[in-house]
């Protein structure tokens, strides 16, 4: 497969897909779907990974929409880039973002007392989540941070910056001491700046001071304070 591959990014995905823990028999379906474009740089970006641009903003068209699913739909977006195979069956709807946003918040809440129907996901489903979903295509197991104050953020930057250049996404959930939590994506960095995807549907770039000093608000609802990070360990 890898010598009938027309480009070296087309032997790199197969070889990412073979990383993530797929099977000979799962990648050489995957190669007869992609062989075609193989030489097709931008059809490759475009489908085989999660919709962002590093070093640019912008919305990405992937969002949680009006459900209260911002671990779940980051948690896609990070698989996505991780896992090609999946990040294909979602782009090309065999498995619809929606559909998956909707399963990953289900299978995160499964166990729950049935009078709990309060939305979202709490701490240790998330770190579930990441762990079943992203950990298990990258090798990773997602530990859990508490950052309270800036001493514990900047000493989790250093292992944001180490995970976010082995191509690992950091899921982190921000709080704005009203009871309301957002989770959001640490998807690259440059420089000092950090790469953001929040489920909204938009990445944004934030820098290192802002992260650790609690003005994580660069937009109108979004909470200011790191209060966790998953780490890939």
């Amino acid at each position: 497969m890898m010598a009938q591959s027309a480009s070296p990014d087309g032997k790199a995905y197969l070889l990412k897909a073979l990383a993530a823990g797929h099977n000979m028999s799962e990648i050489s379906e995957f190669n007869a779907k992609i062989q075609p474009h193989s030489g097709d740089q931008e059809w490759l970006r475009k489908n085989l990974g999660a919709p962002i641009t590093h070093g640019k903003k912008g919305e990405t068209g992937w969002s949680q929409g009006d459900k209260p699913t911002c671990v779940a739909s980051s948690t896609v977006v990070a698989r996505a880039m991780v896992d090609p195979m999946y990040a294909l069956d979602v782009n090309s709807g065999d498995k619809p973002l929606q559909s998956e946003q909707q399963r990953v918040y289900d299978t995160g809440r499964q166990g729950r007392d049935p009078g709990d129907s309060g939305g979202g996901m709490y701490d240790e489903e998330g770190q579930r989540v990441a762990n079943s979903e992203i950990g298990k295509y990258n090798g990773q197991n997602y530990s859990s941070v508490t950052t309270n104050n800036e001493a514990d953020r900047r000493i989790a930057l250093d292992q944001i910056r180490d995970s976010v250049d082995q191509h690992k996404p950091v899921p982190f959930l921000v709080t704005g001491g009203d009871g309301m939590d957002h989770q959001m994506m640490i998807v690259g960095r440059h420089g000092g700046q950090l790469e953001i995807f929040n489920p909204w549907g938009d990445v944004t770039t934030v820098s290192e001071d802002q992260f650790a000093n609690g003005q994580m608000n660069y937009t109108d609802g979004v909470p200011p304070n790191v209060r966790r990070v998953l780490v890939p360990q």
